[in-house]
């Protein structure tokens, strides 16, 4: 292993924290759905709406997932599927159509411990690829890490995150973490959102990324 980014001082991984090993070949043998994530899910079905997987790799994860809730009785809990490593963002596809198997589906653009696996140099596009596919597949979309994260925790936004929030629009849904100002950081959000619905030019025709395979009229000015 090489450090190529040594800190000034010495710094320790603090407990709970992972480790990302981007390049590695862990996916082959390390499922998303661990022992305890097993364990879980029977709690987790009977007090909650939504259910998150963290760290899908494939389709795979997802028909592990669906075989527990069958037996579980609740194959309408909604599901959630993190996309946050590489091999998430090539089996993006196959993820959406094993989704649809779900009576409620989407996607989480997790782009926390996706900028360490892709590189933070790709993140804006692989970000961008993501949401043009889930908008040509019609699978709803939330953008999630670091949203207006200053602005929730300090009370002042920067002006790299406001332009990250506006474009994080394009999503259906937009998470953010908590702070000590995280209702200022909801209100700047409603603005941004009110802003792009009354802005005409934000209303132009999405990315033809499908068109190509006939699937959507190339006519058509929107896809929703």
């Amino acid at each position: 292993m090489e450090i190529q980014s040594p800190a000034a001082k010495p710094l320790q991984i603090k407990e709970g924290k992972g480790l990302n090993l981007p390049d590695s070949l862990l996916s082959l043998n390390l499922p998303a759905l661990t022992e305890k994530d097993l364990a879980d899910i029977p709690f987790i079905v009977n007090h909650a709406d939504i259910l998150g997987i963290s760290f899908v790799h494939s389709p795979l994860d997802l028909i592990k997932l669906r075989q527990e809730l069958e037996i579980l009785g609740r194959t309408d809990i909604g599901v959630i599927a993190k996309i946050e490593t590489k091999d998430a963002c090539h089996n993006l596809a196959r993820i959406i159509l094993e989704g649809l198997h779900f009576k409620r589906f989407g996607i989480m653009l997790a782009r926390g411990d996706l900028a360490v696996e892709v590189g933070l140099e790709n993140l804006a596009y692989v970000q961008d690829e993501v949401l043009t596919i889930c908008q040509a597949a019609y699978t709803p979309v939330i953008w999630a890490t670091g949203v207006l994260e200053k602005l929730t925790k300090k009370g002042i936004p920067t002006r790299a995150e406001m332009t990250d929030a506006a474009y994080g629009t394009r999503a259906n849904c937009i998470m953010l973490n908590k702070g000590k100002f995280v209702l200022d950081a909801l209100k700047m959000l409603v603005k941004l959102v009110n802003t792009g619905e009354a802005d005409p030019l934000r209303q132009k025709k999405l990315i033809d990324l499908t068109a190509q395979f006939g699937i959507f009229n190339k006519n058509s000015s929107r896809l929703d």
